[in-house]
């Protein structure tokens, strides 16, 4: 389905990175996803364009503005599991630099950050779990903020209550110790998680959205993903900032055989 509504133009190389490497493979086919969602989101997005000598995942457009779309799919560090013969594992997540996913989320967000900054684009994020072993959307939080939204809400004087040595592994978006923020273009990181629901009677494929934004810089129109929960900010005095959820965290997206996309309430208990 997301594969028949790209241009005929775009089909050949799609094909090229489907018969390469697995994780090129998992990669495309999330990409797909995006720009799936994007469509239906009504947001005109464009698979692979061509800017400024780049070439990112995705480029799209909200009230005329156009933003561009980095789609990464990431996966617990391999240092952080253990498999046993009888089929069960484990997994752990430091301080560590190597053993934390939020630092590896960090990562590679600021590479992409800085690669796109010379278009002068204001930069959207779509990260995907690769997997369940304890990576989770709060891991995608603190690489931002270098904490959970939800600590967040308990500090005073956010971010400048954080000191560095309070977060030893992610904070992207918090200041430097000058007090200068380093990545402004990046406007938004959409923490995205695309799995099987546990409705047997309707099975398929459900997609959480959870939508942090950058409180500096070039703002993402809440009003274009208002189908999903997002992290807002409010400014509460200068170069103070509290955050705001503004729905449900439980709320997931069906991609509907009409074209349309449907958004309600999902827990395992009430899958759908």
């Amino acid at each position: 389905m997301c594969f028949g509504n790209i241009p005929a133009s775009k089909h050949r190389r799609i094909f090229d990175k489907l018969a390469g490497a697995r994780s090129e493979v998992e990669a495309t086919i999330h990409e797909l996803v995006v720009h799936e969602l994007l469509r239906r989101l009504e947001l005109s997005p464009e698979f692979e364009p061509s800017v400024t000598g780049l070439t990112p995942d995705i480029s799209f457009e909200i009230e005329g503005k156009r933003f561009l779309g980095d789609v990464y799919l990431t996966h617990s560090p391999s240092k952080t599991l253990r498999d046993f013969a009888d089929g069960t594992g484990e997994a752990w997540d430091t301080s560590k630099p190597d053993e934390s996913r939020a630092n590896k989320i960090a990562n590679e967000l600021a590479k992409k950050a800085v690669k796109y900054r010379p278009t002068a684009l204001p930069l959207v994020a779509f990260v995907f779990l690769g997997d369940h072993r304890i990576l989770s959307a709060s891991d995608v939080e603190r690489s931002l903020f270098g904490m959970t939204a939800y600590e967040v809400s308990l500090e005073e004087q956010f971010p400048n209550s954080v000191l560095r040595d309070r977060v030893p592994v992610g904070g992207l978006l918090l200041p430097d110790e000058d007090g200068n923020y380093r990545h402004q273009n990046l406007s938004a990181v959409i923490s995205c998680d695309w799995f099987d629901t546990l409705n047997r009677q309707d099975p398929g494929k459900r997609l959480h959205c959870l939508v942090l934004h950058n409180w500096i810089g070039e703002a993402l129109p809440i009003e274009a993903f208002r189908l999903f929960p997002q992290i807002i900010w409010n400014q509460s005095e200068p170069s103070v900032w509290k955050p705001e959820q503004t729905i449900s965290a439980n709320t997931v997206a069906n991609f509907t055989l009409d074209g349309g996309i449907e958004c309600r309430e999902y827990t395992p208990n009430m899958a759908w």
